[in-house]
């Protein structure tokens, strides 16, 4: 799971004596730390920005090893919307990198279509580009999460067991195109933490559930374009004063002023 799943370290004095050394095992969102770090400050999130916080209060988690009130983790919901298109790097960038890893930003966002004869909740996602959530045990990838270029699609076959293993990626991308709009995976996170094993066809009603979850999260999708988080007309361009920032301090910075 990338970058979702790791680990996390809570001290500090309000940390009741019997629960330091513990293992919490809830699910905590990084979104979770701002309400809870406000709600320990007795502030409140409510309008604190352009869209409803969605971080949830972990503070009876922290300090009560309380059930934690997340049952669902919410990947990624992208849609191909156009305010979701970005400006691609210059093309004496992409010359420079093409062969590597990184002329996967030189690419253009592609779009699906969609079969809407399938028997799922398909014809109603004509906009989904790619759908992964977690509820409870369950995980659903549905849209292909991979890289389309010719040599490799970004994925690393995860070890076997816990002892260290080195890795490499496949020198070719696989035949197919696994967990698309049309036929998604479901994961048994539980029990199968490295989701080697497919589980959607053991489990038609909660891959349906899910998929329904999903779309309703795309109809309240905030775009790239209207989050003005990132401008798309910056795009992944190169910009020489990031690196003369860093190089200046030791250490990568904000470099730009806010507009």
């Amino acid at each position: 799971e990338g970058g979702v799943r790791v680990q996390g370290f809570v001290a500090g004095g309000l940390i009741p004596a019997h629960l330091r050394g513990t293992t919490y095992d809830g699910y905590v969102h990084a979104a979770d730390w701002y309400t809870t770090f406000a709600s320990l400050a007795g502030a409140s999130v409510e309008g604190t920005g352009p869209v409803a916080a969605d971080g949830m209060d972990m503070t009876g988690a922290l300090l009560a090893a309380a059930p934690s009130p997340r049952e669902e983790v919410v990947l990624q919901i992208v849609s191909n919307a156009t305010g979701n298109l970005h400006a691609l790097p210059p093309a004496d960038y992409c010359e420079r990198v093409r062969g590597t890893d990184a002329h996967f930003h030189c690419e253009p966002p592609l779009t699906h279509v969609l079969d809407e004869a399938a028997p799922t909740p398909a014809a109603e996602a004509a906009g989904l580009s790619c759908g992964v959530l977690i509820q409870g045990r369950f995980k659903l990838i549905w849209g292909y999460p991979g890289w389309r270029q010719p040599a490799w699609n970004g994925w690393v076959k995860p070890a076997m067991g816990d002892a260290p293993e080195e890795v490499e990626a496949p020198s070719t991308p696989a035949a197919d195109e696994p967990c698309n709009l049309t036929a998604p995976c479901l994961f048994d996170v539980m029990d199968d933490p490295t989701e080697h094993h497919d589980v959607a066809a053991a489990h038609p009603a909660v891959v349906r559930r899910m998929q329904v979850r999903v779309l309703e999260l795309l109809r309240g999708e905030v775009t790239l374009g209207d989050s003005g988080l990132c401008p798309t007309s910056a795009g992944t361009k190169v910009d020489d004063r990031m690196a003369e920032k860093a190089a200046g301090v030791g250490f990568w910075v904000p470099w730009l002023s806010a507009p």
